[in-house]
């Protein structure tokens, strides 16, 4: 598609949108995840890659500086700058999504820089030396302005206006990928790991010593080593129960008191880790103490959430409930991490694919 029509297109959404905002009294439901694309439909061309340019190999250790121009100008004009990213996933050989360039990038940017080096040792994802892989660029818009479904309980639902909602829709339209180019990790030095001694962390890719993707043969053993024997097992139920209702027809919970882990059939693959939540729910054992990366824990009052996390996104949701959004959710990596506040202090904290109540 040309630029002239995506421009086309846009004036048109512009004046629909203008209109829709005047009247400014419909709204509509929308779950947790972003609006996903059709399959049937071509996407929208959104910006063109400067850097890495197509055959380019990038040193792990040096870093890299993704660059771009916009397709279309107007795409700065017709989405709010603040309320706008472009989402910068990485993709292999295989057409996968493995992980991603920081959590977002505001639209009146043209540029990000890549520490391939910190995040590897975080363990985000792992590359090969020699690889090919590319960047899918997706437009993501996320009103800061909407309420709650009050019929789901549990996490916030969020009802967007018309308005914002066509807006939504319109960004997930759009998509760009960068041509495919290799990492070169000579002078890489792997960390070494020695399991005794991890500390687990809260991420929105798994729990740093296992990621989401990893059979239970993996990963229970693996927090058992840290945590001891767990406190439950509920073996295979039905993927409707106390738990919510989870993106799995049936889902098996491993429990450590505060720490649960959910095994289902989803997008991270059959019976794989797909998410864990980390609650005072159902338990009085103050244990296991965990934190993300950047330290957010339960109790942890609103303040110190955003002077961990500027960018994080605490909303109003239902009577002294407020919904948290550290990391956005990312459509190709299926990466998330969030949570809720109950009286202004961080309650439950959940990474991945979530189970809605």
């Amino acid at each position: 598609m040309n630029s002239r029509k995506g421009f086309v297109s846009l004036s048109i959404l512009t004046l629909i949108v203008v209109g829709l905002a005047v009247a400014g009294v419909a709204y509509v439901v929308l779950g947790n995840n972003p609006s996903s694309q059709s399959s049937l439909e071509e996407p929208l061309p959104l910006l063109t890659f400067t850097t890495p340019q197509s055959g380019a190999q990038i040193n792990a250790v040096q870093g890299a500086k993704i660059q771009w121009k916009f397709a279309d100008p107007s795409i700065t004009q017709t989405f709010p700058n603040k309320e706008t990213y472009v989402v910068l996933s990485i993709i292999d050989a295989n057409e996968q999504g493995i992980g991603s360039i920081g959590d977002g990038h505001v639209i009146s940017g043209t540029s990000a820089s890549w520490n391939i080096i910190s995040n590897l040792n975080q363990e985000f994802y792992t590359l090969k030396s020699g690889a090919q892989y590319k960047i899918r660029a997706t437009l993501s818009y996320e009103p800061q302005k909407f309420t709650c479904d009050p019929a789901v309980k549990g996490e916030c639902n969020p009802v967007y206006s018309v308005a914002d909602q066509a807006l939504r829709d319109a960004a997930a339209k759009y998509q760009s990928e960068s041509g495919w180019f290799t990492v070169d990790l000579e002078g890489y030095i792997q960390p070494v790991s020695n399991a005794n001694s991890t500390t687990i962390s809260l991420k929105s890719n798994g729990l740093g010593v296992v990621n989401f993707g990893a059979s239970s043969e993996q990963v229970i053993p693996q927090l058992s080593t840290l945590l001891g024997v767990p406190s439950k097992d509920t073996g295979w139920i039905d993927g409707f129960s106390t738990y919510g209702t989870c993106p799995s027809d049936k889902i098996r919970v491993v429990e450590w008191n505060r720490l649960r882990v959910f095994f289902g059939d989803t997008a991270f693959g059959t019976q794989k880790f797909f998410q864990w939540e980390y609650t005072g729910r159902d338990t009085t054992v103050q244990a296991p103490a965990l934190a993300t990366d950047q330290g957010v824990t339960l109790g942890m009052s609103k303040s110190q959430v955003q002077s961990l996390y500027p960018q994080a996104q605490i909303r109003p949701w239902i009577e002294n409930y407020e919904s948290m959004h550290l990391v956005p959710y990312n459509n190709s990596t299926h990466e998330y991490l969030g949570g809720s506040l109950q009286n202004g202090t961080v309650f439950w904290i959940s990474g991945g694919l979530q189970c809605g109540e």
